[in-house]
């Protein structure tokens, strides 16, 4: 296995730089929107997390939905097949947007009077842009698995670049707009989004207009089995999203600069993620090239100790650039004084740490995946993250730090990279 690593190290490195520049361009824009709104106000900052945090669950569960569109269109025999499936997609991405503008506007009233009128308002218009952003998703698979991926890439970038300009310039001239002006910067975002991938694809005949003949003949239990089986895949996708949700929930009661610090940190650490979701990613596409690694536990050790050195490499370099710039990222990037930089100087202690065994732990994951052991491995995870909120809740009805719901996220990391790796040393092998 020794000599295939040169190969694998060299692929998952090309793979794990697209992602990471995809994601930069792809969910950077949270990141921006939390620098913007730490200079507008800690009630900006407040109406910001809690309401992207909800926003990106809900993010997770569309990507987990979506995302196996790839291996369903697969099975189109002809072109006539062909169209039928782009049909179900597009009843599917309606259906969808129905639910979820349903839940934003439940999930906007439960809010008002409880958070502010700045969250709920931000959450009224962000919704609106599920719209475009839900079909463009699923188009977008639709595109990959064709493999046009350049256009993707291309369209991500622009994205970012005009829900910034369309933020700024909503910002400084309608200044009674706040930090609801990143909403409108999305919304405008995902429709340019939406209308330059329906072109391409039209354009390169990967869609057609003939589909609309099959929309009404789609069943609605087959797009209902489509959702259920999407589903499952979004357990995987949405865990980490929906601790960090009820973090921020949690942190909530203990004042708007405890809120700021919790945002702030996470933001780092999720920047920080964009290279670990890339590499993990490069795991799961190269390894099953190398059919040895599922019988040979030789073989895995080898890739785990790769892992494992890379890991750490990352985490350094992290480590390093946290310690010696945090400081100025706190004080000159976000803005942040008092009470809530302490707070966010303190939590980025976890985030280091946490980066480590974030690195570890979604890279075994994919391991995991390649042994077929997803289902064991999502019943950890999720068992694991129930018992750390528990333990929140327990530590807020005792009016503890909200630096210590951070810290339990960090140990239930740290716990299923353990078991995780337990798991795969006691699989069994073909070959020793």
């Amino acid at each position: 296995m020794s000599h295939h690593l040169g190969k694998i190290s060299s692929g998952v490195s090309k793979i794990a730089s697209a992602i990471f520049f995809v994601n930069v361009f792809a969910y950077g824009r949270v990141f921006f929107a939390t620098i913007l709104a730490t200079r507008i106000s800690h009630e900006a900052v407040v109406a910001l997390s809690f309401s992207m945090s909800v926003m990106t669950v809900a993010n997770m569960i569309i990507f987990g939905i979506l995302s196996i569109i790839g291996m369903d269109i697969a099975k189109a025999k002809d072109a006539g097949s062909y169209q039928s499936y782009i049909a179900k997609y597009f009843k599917i991405s309606g259906l969808i947007c129905v639910i979820v503008l349903l839940l934003a506007m439940l999930f906007a009233l439960l809010t008002y009077g409880h958070v502010s009128l700045l969250a709920t308002e931000f959450i009224l218009v962000y919704a609106v842009g599920f719209i475009p952003f839900i079909f463009s998703s699923a188009l977008r698979y639709i595109l990959l698995a064709r493999t046009y991926s350049k256009i993707i890439k291309i369209t991500n970038i622009i994205t970012f670049i005009i829900c910034v300009v369309v933020t700024l310039l909503c910002y400084y001239l309608f200044e009674n707009t706040s930090i609801v002006s990143f909403a409108f910067g999305c919304i405008i975002g995902f429709l340019y989004n939406l209308l330059h991938l329906v072109h391409f694809s039209l354009k390169k005949e990967v869609i057609s207009f003939s589909f609309l003949r099959d929309v009404k003949s789609t069943r609605w239990m087959e797009c209902l089995r489509f959702i259920f089986e999407g589903c499952k895949v979004s357990l995987v996708y949405a865990s980490d999203s929906i601790v960090c949700a009820i973090i921020i929930m949690l942190t909530l009661s203990y004042g708007e600069s405890y809120v700021v610090a919790v945002q702030v940190a996470l933001q780092l650490f999720l920047f920080a993620s964009f290279w670990i979701t890339g590499f993990a990613n490069g795991v799961m596409i190269e390894l099953p090239k190398y059919g040895s690694i599922r019988q040979s536990k030789k073989a895995l050790k080898v890739v785990l100790s790769y892992i494992f050195k890379k890991a750490v490499i990352y985490w350094l370099s992290i480590a390093v650039i946290l310690f010696l710039f945090s400081g100025v990222i706190l004080k000159y990037i976000f803005n942040l004084h008092g009470l809530s930089y302490e707070i966010a100087h303190i939590e980025i202690h976890m985030v280091i740490v946490l980066v480590l065994f974030d690195f570890i732990r979604q890279s075994l994951f994919y391991i995991l995946r390649l042994l077929n052991q997803v289902v064991s491995a999502v019943f950890f995870s999720y068992l694991i993250f129930a018992f750390s909120i528990i333990l929140m809740l327990s530590l807020k009805y005792f009016e503890k730090a909200p630096a210590a719901f951070l810290a339990l996220y960090v140990i239930s990391c740290i716990v299923i990279s353990i078991l995780y790796l337990k798991k795969i040393i006691n699989f069994r092998y073909a070959r020793r």
